[in-house]
């Protein structure tokens, strides 16, 4: 039964279903229409990538045109689509990865002192101990107060909101294309993202912030009409530690 969607000349129909061993199962949509719309319906199909068959009605004044989601001619290396997106994430981090504390610990260089400040917190906020009551020489004394309180409060972490970047690849039933686990768990900075992944958007490359991106490992997905979908991300990071990851590519 035919559905009207919007004016006369455009009458959607119901999807045509086919199944080919390359492209998998897909439901194509069926628009019925004037033959006068034909050529600028069509036209948008074209600019937007899809492959499309026209069926005049005889010798009425209709048309049906019928888009193809997945073409007949999908070889071992067509990729359907290849979309990209930036999301978010949260997480939680260490209390002592506030920015102003670090600042304030990273101004006793000497690493025997620094563990002593915070052995010294841990102590006092655990009860144990007076010295951690004294502000230490070099912290300022506000954001020594406020760190107290929240550690006495029972306050060890903080969420934090950051950036994922993420690949989504589609390609047909018979791909020969295999996930790009080459890199995976590396350091890349923004610079080196944008040199490595060629097809980020133009869009996206102008709104990446600097900083460092880790890859993770790819993911791969076969679909109930035996597509495949493959998927990788990329966690933003200020900074990372050298000594865990090694240096950025």
């Amino acid at each position: 039964m035919a559905t009207h969607t919007g004016t006369y000349n455009f009458i959607s129909l119901t999807p045509r279903e086919r199944w080919t061993p390359r492209g998998g199962r897909v439901s194509e949509p069926r628009t019925k229409m004037l033959n006068t719309s034909v050529a600028s319906f069509t036209a948008s199909l074209r600019s937007n990538g899809y492959a499309y068959e026209v069926e005049p009605l005889g010798e009425s004044p209709f048309s049906i045109v019928t888009t193809l989601a997945v073409q007949e001619d999908a070889t071992e290396t067509t990729v359907l689509a290849d979309l990209w997106e930036l999301d978010g994430n949260d997480l939680e981090k260490s209390i002592w990865e506030l920015p102003k504390v670090k600042t304030e610990i990273n101004k006793t260089t000497d690493l025997t002192e620094r563990s002593a400040i915070r052995y010294n917190i841990e102590q006092f906020v655990r009860g144990e101990g007076t010295e951690g009551a004294t502000t230490p020489a070099n912290f300022d004394p506000e954001v020594y107060t406020a760190l107290l309180k929240s550690l006495i409060s029972g306050v060890e972490s903080f969420p934090v909101s950051t950036y994922v970047l993420r690949r989504t690849i589609t390609l047909p039933a018979n791909t020969a294309l295999a996930p790009a686990f080459d890199y995976s768990n590396q350091i890349f900075t923004t610079t080196t993202l944008l040199n490595y992944e060629t097809t980020i958007p133009a869009n996206l490359k102008n709104t990446l912030p600097a900083g460092y991106w880790q890859k993770k490992t790819p993911t791969a997905a076969q679909q109930s009409d035996g597509r495949w979908v493959y998927r990788v991300e990329y966690w933003w990071a200020e900074e990372f530690d050298e000594f865990l990851y090694e240096t950025a590519l």
